[in-house]
């Protein structure tokens, strides 16, 4: 049975959860719920004006930001005169601007420049630690990674929208990608957008197509044509199918079937030294042989990244186990020097054919 309570009863209840998280309307009305609170949408509208007019305090404020569908987010921030900047804190700014993707640098200047400044202030409040190096002495060299021009901007931005906000999107065309292969391309599908994931100097979206929850990476750029929608979704337990799902890949690309292999690749010493500095997938596990070598052992499925980066390594790796990737590879092998030898005009080569 609900509860009656005084309004500032009701402002002290608010109060706690927008200092939890940024909330909505909605989400205020539910949550207030949990505590048997009735209270209707415009009764909370007018105590978030009273709120912003008469209850905070001098460093406090409660911002409102207003998204798709004139939806509108509140959420209270508290200013504090304390955050003292060190020399590691300075660094990891700079290590974040070099580390961030042409794209990134390039079509969001303006929005990059903001934080250069917020963070110069703060750095100058530190003249001790003074340490703020110039765009020329921080760059990246933007190998491998994807050249978008302003129009993909609006199509992240609402990507990134919708999956903050748990939204179902119709994917009305799909450009073909070699990276996987979906009989979904050309066909109108809703989508649970779940994650936003960067890889390979690229942005990607997983989820699961609504109908038949088939578990799905696009490449954001090759989304062509898309629509929200104002219905949502229980993202939590899709979470956990989702990781379930990217684990079983080696990268991102689309596997070859629906199995997963115990991978074990022997490493020439010197380039195995070098790899296992890096992280390839979650179930590696580097063990130094006895000659000097180095073995490889990995869980997951076989699709075109594993094949192209087994052949990055040319002679300083060779595949153990299982025969089924062995043989994918010398496939590819033969069919590579039947081009060279043969002089024969490039087509393209599908793994999922």
């Amino acid at each position: 049975m609900s509860k009656t309570i005084s309004q500032l009863e009701r402002i002290r209840c608010l109060f706690e959860l927008l200092k939890k998280e940024p909330v909505t309307i909605n989400k205020l009305i539910e949550l207030l719920k949990q505590q048997n609170i009735d209270c209707s949408s415009r009764q909370l509208y007018r105590d978030l004006e009273c709120i912003k007019k008469y209850y905070l305090r001098s460093n406090e404020q409660l911002l409102v930001a207003i998204s798709e569908h004139n939806r509108k987010t509140y959420r209270l921030t508290t200013e504090s005169d304390q955050v003292v900047l060190n020399k590691r804190d300075i660094a990891t700014f700079q290590i974040t601007r070099s580390a961030s993707p042409f794209y990134i640098m390039h079509n969001r200047a303006d929005s990059m420049l903001k934080f250069r400044t917020v963070y110069k202030s703060f750095i100058k409040q530190n003249s001790t630690f003074y340490a703020f190096m110039q765009d020329y002495q921080n760059t990246r060299s933007n190998f491998y990674e994807a050249m978008h021009d302003e129009s993909y901007d609006d199509k992240i931005d609402t990507i990134i929208w919708c999956i903050a906000n748990y939204k179902k999107i119709w994917i009305h065309e799909l450009e073909k990608d070699i990276n996987n292969h979906s009989k979904k391309t050309n066909k109108k599908f809703l989508f649970n957008a779940i994650k936003l994931i960067f890889h390979n100097g690229n942005h990607f979206v997983a989820g699961f197509s609504v109908s038949d929850s088939t578990f799905i990476i696009i490449d954001i750029s090759k989304i062509i044509s898309y629509e929200i929608t104002d219905r949502t979704f229980n993202y939590k337990d899709l979470i956990i199918r989702a990781d379930e799902e990217i684990k079983k890949r080696f990268g991102l690309a689309q596997n070859i079937d629906s199995k997963t292999y115990d991978i074990i690749l022997e490493i020439s010493s010197s380039t195995g030294l070098h790899l296992k500095q890096y992280h390839w997938h979650s179930s590696q596990v580097f063990t130094k042989l006895p000659n000097g070598n180095w073995q490889l052992k990995l869980h997951c499925g076989i699709n075109r990244e594993l094949i192209s980066w087994i052949c990055m390594w040319a002679k300083d790796i060779k595949i153990i186990k299982p025969l089924s990737l062995k043989n994918s590879l010398l496939n590819h092998i033969e069919e590579m020097k039947t081009i060279y030898i043969n002089d024969k005009s490039l087509k393209y080569n599908n793994l999922f054919k």
